[in-house]
C-alpha cells in the first residue's frame, strides 16, 4: 500500500512529558485502554491533531496515546482512528483520505518501545556517553538515534508475515476477538491490531501484550469522576 498520501494530512503531533500530560477527562472521543487498569492510573501522553475542514477552526484528535501514570504498570496504548469515524466537521477538500494501516501501527509500536526504553534508562541510570547534554553534538547524536530507530521500526514492520518476528494471537475488546500481532524485544513487547474503527498500536516492558482491552468513552470518564 502506498503510504505517501499520509504526508498530505493537515495534522499536528503533540507529545506531552509525563509532568505535562493530560488527564483522561480531556478526551474528546472513545479510546482503547488496558481492560483492568483503573482510570486513576492512566493519562494521555500524546495526541495527533487534524483540522476538520478548511475555514473551520475546530480540530479533532486523529490519534491518542494513553499511558500508565507509573511507568511500566500497564501497557501504553495508541488508538489510530480511521478517517470518517470522528464526529466532527466535513473533510477538507484536497486532504488525504488514506487510512493508517497495520504496517503503520506495527512500526509505531516498535518505535515507541525503543523510545520508552531510552526515556526510562535516561531517568533511572547514569549514561555512559561522554557527550555533554544540550550541545550540538548531543543533538546530532539524538537525531541519528531517532533515525536509526525509525528505520529499524520500518524493517520490523515489513516482516509482519514472518512468524519468527511477529506472533499472532487473539486480543479481546469489549468481548469481541481480534487478531493481534506481537513482536517481543529484549526488554518488552510491541503489538498491533486492526479493530475496525481504528488501528491499535501498543507497547510495554511486560513480557506479553495485554490479552484484553476496553473502549473508554468520555461519558464513562465523566460519570466515574463526577
Amino acid at each position: 500500500m502506498d503510504r505517501a498520501g499520509e504526508q498530505l494530512r493537515p495534522l499536528t503531533l503533540v507529545r506531552y512529558a509525563r509532568a505535562m500530560s493530560l488527564p483522561l477527562d480531556g478526551l474528546d472521543t472513545a479510546v482503547l485502554v488496558p481492560d483492568k487498569a483503573p482510570l486513576s492510573e492512566l493519562h494521555v501522553v500524546e495526541v495527533q491533531h487534524e483540522h476538520s475542514g478548511e475555514g473551520v477552526d475546530e480540530d479533532f484528535w486523529s490519534a491518542v496515546t494513553v499511558a500508565p501514570v507509573h511507568e511500566g504498570a500497564w501497557a501504553t496504548v495508541r488508538t489510530l482512528f480511521r478517517r470518517g469515524v470522528r464526529p466532527t466537521g466535513p473533510a477538507r477538500i484536497g486532504a488525504s483520505t488514506v487510512d493508517p494501516d497495520l504496517h503503520a501501527a506495527a512500526a509505531a509500536a516498535v518505535r515507541d518501545l525503543h523510545h520508552s526504553q531510552r526515556s526510562t534508562s535516561a531517568t533511572t541510570s547514569t549514561t555512559t556517553s561522554t557527550t555533554t547534554p544540550g550541545t550540538a553534538q548531543a543533538h546530532q547524536e539524538l537525531e541519528a538515534w531517532v533515525q536509526e530507530v525509525a528505520e529499524l521500526a520500518e524493517r520490523t514492520a515489513d516482516r509482519l508475515d514472518d512468524p519468527q518476528t511477529w506472533t499472532r494471537r487473539a486480543v479481546s475488546i469489549e468481548g469481541r476477538a481480534y487478531a493481534m500481532w506481537t513482536h517481543h524485544g529484549t526488554t518488552g513487547f510491541a503489538a498491533c491490531a486492526d479493530v475496525g474503527f481504528a488501528l491499535l498500536s501498543t507497547h510495554g516492558p511486560q513480557s506479553e501484550a495485554p490479552s484484553s482491552l476496553r473502549l473508554l468513552t468520555p461519558q464513562v470518564v465523566t460519570s466515574t469522576w463526577s
